[in-house]
């Protein structure tokens, strides 16, 4: 079995430092800020996140889910669709007829 060492070594570097919470994140002032307020008051609403690549969207998602689960909701609460990875309807209607069944079990 790998240890979490080995586990950290072997991960790309992308990965390896990507800011684990909102106040990781470099920049976005504004943004953090509102986001942070929304979670705060229990009030999240809908969100679509959009900019050219490397600008800290994925970061910025995955940090708020964070602050929303447990480590042990993280895994069964969370879907991350890339737009850049998963081209196409089919994608994503097989991933929301996915969330639905599992929302069924929770």
């Amino acid at each position: 079995m790998v240890n979490k060492n080995e586990q950290q070594a072997n991960l790309p570097w992308v990965e390896k430092y990507r800011p684990n919470t909102l106040d990781d994140l470099v920049s976005h002032e504004d943004i953090v800020k509102t986001i942070t307020k929304f979670i705060k008051e229990d009030q999240v609403p809908h969100l679509l996140l959009y900019g050219p690549p490397g600008t800290g969207k994925t970061s910025t998602i995955l940090a708020c889910a964070k602050m929303l689960y447990t480590p042990a909701q993280f895994s069964s609460m969370v879907l991350e669709m890339n737009a850049s990875d998963d081209r196409g309807i089919g994608n994503c209607q097989g991933a929301n007829i996915n969330i639905r069944e599992h929302q069924d079990h929770i």
